[in-house]
């Protein structure tokens, strides 16, 4: 063996140090002087790798990470005094529904996202977690007409990055048509549906997601998603699947989101991998377990999830997949054989989520809004199951408009979730316009990123700050494929936040879903300071994100 040196090795050791924690004196500062724009002083840096934290000044100029160690001899337009607060990156919240607030497949009319009131709101939903990236287009659903998209969210400019993922059950819509009995893709269905994806891409989409739990996408096959899988992997594209059950059948689907992820040769994300239904809880084991076994290949899969026990949706989720074929819920319940059917097997879906934990947002019948279906049923003296089936029919959009399903996830599964290395924590958020006061949304959109925080890292100690700034930083960056965003490096984007890990905290409640959450003291989205002192400052400095800039 060559004998080492002792300057030899000391050398190695201060170089591999460096590397690993950043800290020690400046790394070379983009400018030529020592002035900077933002200098963020004596924080803890936990710079989002999943290493050790360390006390380090960090220095701003333009919207790059210039420095990082001591900045005594530096000067900053702006000081933020982050003294016993940690510094991290920004929050990347790869699965959200916040796609909805702009419709541009619509005719070209001003759209609700583009009110101040409502956009205020979102930005603030978001940016009070910590959050400075947001991906929607999840659960196989998203638009297709990304110039009008994009233009429609940069027309009065965004607080937040963006990026988008394409739906594949969008995409089948647009081929197919309204149909839901289409199976198989034809060769000609299958050429349409590569030559629009890859257009997309090229515009700039982070990948596909699918919801195979229900129609369209719910009748395509596994070879269908390794065909995607085909089209997307060349450019390095993500995958993410909602699985065809979340109760009985959760392993074996499970399963399937796994195989593809091998057989594709992509990086796969498993959609809010959990179980719902009391009965099917005992299955989370198994479950983690075969996520686990495909976390060392090549590709990994990995997943979201979010650390709350209930789900938001429609009412039309309780209903049998049977009573949805071949037309709408609401069609097809206005064919009395179906109704009576309908009607006696509704009961047995309430032992997987009891009656009394629906709660119900329909703008149809304003007497019960916000009413569990229990209370529900006594006021139009009717049984839960007839109940359900009333709203659906008097909804408008014939799925029984939004409904919480409270305690439908058991608190193990997520809490497993929150020990394992290959979870990423996300809000699976969206914004309801029909609702201002925001009394029909879950809490988790409102303190999904505190609460990873508050209750996990600090109270009960489950996983150390390192690691939960790294479950929603660097590794949704790395699912993405996002080279400049998700660390604390020389020369990434300045997205960072500086929170109190005393005092973070969820403050929302089901009883007071929309309160924001504490803790959250300055965010920076591209150099520029729009949370100051936990105060929304109006700046909008978020971009667009797209795949090839």
């Amino acid at each position: 063996m060559r004998e080492i040196n002792r300057r030899s090795f000391l050398k190695a050791c201060a170089g591999t140090l460096s590397t690993f924690c950043l800290g020690g004196m400046p790394r070379k500062i983009v400018a030529q002087d020592n002035k900077l724009d933002i200098i963020i002083k004596g924080g803890t840096i936990v710079d989002g790798s999943g290493h050790v934290s360390f006390k380090a000044d960090l220095g701003i100029k333009n919207d790059i990470i210039a420095v990082i160690g001591d900045l005594s001899a530096y000067s900053g337009q702006k000081i933020i005094d982050a003294t016993d607060k940690i510094v991290c990156p920004g929050f990347i919240d790869i699965h959200t529904h916040y796609d909805g607030c702009v419709k541009p497949d619509l005719p070209d009319v001003p759209t609700k996202y583009t009110d101040g009131i409502y956009q205020e709101r979102l930005n603030k939903i978001l940016l009070f977690q910590g959050v400075t990236t947001v991906i929607g287009g999840n659960c196989g659903y998203s638009p297709l007409n990304l110039e009008k998209h994009f233009a429609i969210m940069k027309r009065k400019g965004i607080a937040l990055n963006y990026g988008v993922l394409i739906g594949h059950a969008s995409l089948r819509q647009k081929i197919t048509g309204s149909s839901r009995k289409v199976t198989l893709l034809t060769n000609d269905e299958k050429s349409e549906l590569e030559r629009i994806l890859m257009r997309l891409i090229n515009l700039g989409a982070l990948g596909v997601s699918t919801e195979l739990e229900n129609s369209p996408a719910a009748l395509a096959n596994t070879e269908e998603l390794l065909y995607l899988c085909k089209i997307i992997a060349p450019y390095k594209c993500m995958l993410a699947i909602h699985r065809r059950s979340e109760n009985e059948e959760a392993v074996r689907w499970t399963q399937e989101a796994v195989d593809v992820c091998k057989k594709g040769q992509i990086t796969v994300q498993i959609s809010h991998l959990r179980l719902i239904g009391k009965p099917y809880w005992n299955m989370n084991d198994a479950m983690v377990g075969v996520v686990s076994k495909g976390v060392g290949a090549k590709f990994p899969v990995r997943c979201d999830f979010y650390p709350y026990d209930s789900c938001q949706g429609n009412l039309e989720y309780i209903f049998p997949l049977w009573a949805k074929k071949g037309g709408s819920l609401k069609q097809n319940l206005k064919d009395s054989t179906m109704k009576a059917r309908v009607r006696m097997h509704l009961p047995e879906q309430f032992n997987l989520i009891s009656a009394e934990n629906i709660i119900v947002f329909s703008k149809a019948l304003p007497d019960i809004y916000g009413k569990n279906l229990v209370d529900v049923a006594k006021i139009l003296d009717k049984t839960p199951a007839e109940a359900a089936i009333e709203i659906v029919l008097a909804d408008e959009s014939g799925n029984g408009g939004p409904v919480i399903y409270r305690y439908a996830i058991s608190r193990g599964n997520y809490e497993s979730l929150v020990k394992s290395s290959f979870a990423i924590i996300s809000s699976d958020g969206g914004i309801n316009y029909d609702d201002p006061e925001m009394t029909s949304v879950d809490p988790r959109i409102f303190g999904t990123f505190p609460k990873l925080f508050g209750l996990y890292v600090r109270d009960k100690r489950f996983i150390s700050v390192e690691s939960a700034v790294q479950r929603v930083t660097s590794l949704p960056a790395e699912q993405l494929g996002l080279k400049n965003r998700g660390l604390l490096r020389e020369k990434m984007i300045a997205d960072i936040v500086v929170f109190d890990l005393q005092t973070i905290a969820d403050l929302s409640t089901y009883e007071s879903p929309p309160r924001y959450p504490a803790g959250i003291e300055y965010v920076v989205i591209s150099g520029k300071v729009v949370v100051d002192k936990g105060l929304f400052t109006g700046v909008k400095a978020g971009k667009i994100i797209k795949k090839f800039e």
